[in-house]
């Protein structure tokens, strides 16, 4: 049998400010939801380990046939959801992830940092 690399080497670190952070914004009312690209395996790994129970729902691009930054990953999760494009806030660490959501006039945050995060949120939650 053929080792399963990712199972091997793939060893995401959750960052606990981030998770407490949706927990939060979900605590206040709002909706979290993650739109990732993901394969099938890549997606079972993290259902797994429970990383994505944060979230009140998980689009993976593995089941929706699209992935980001294609605007149809977008419509197909905002039109899932219910949601308009400036209603909806999108955070991402992919520059052409968030070029794509903001051009479609979605509120969105190039992530490089916690801090700078929590400071547009609280500019923008208002």
């Amino acid at each position: 049998m053929r080792e399963d690399l990712l199972i091997t080497l793939f060893h995401p670190v959750l960052d606990e400010r981030v998770k407490q952070l949706m927990l939060d914004l979900k605590a206040a009312g709002h909706r979290v939801v993650c739109g990732t690209n993901a394969f099938e395996r890549h997606y079972e790994y993290h259902v797994e380990h429970g990383e994505y129970a944060v979230f009140d729902r998980v689009h993976p691009s593995h089941l929706m046939g699209v992935a980001k930054p294609s605007a149809a990953f977008y419509e197909h999760v905002l039109q899932r959801e219910g949601w308009s494009a400036r209603g909806t806030f999108f955070i991402d660490d992919g520059e052409a992830n968030v070029a794509t959501a903001g051009a479609m006039g979605i509120r969105s945050f190039h992530y490089t940092s916690f801090p700078l995060l929590q400071r547009w949120l609280a500019e923008n939650l208002r």
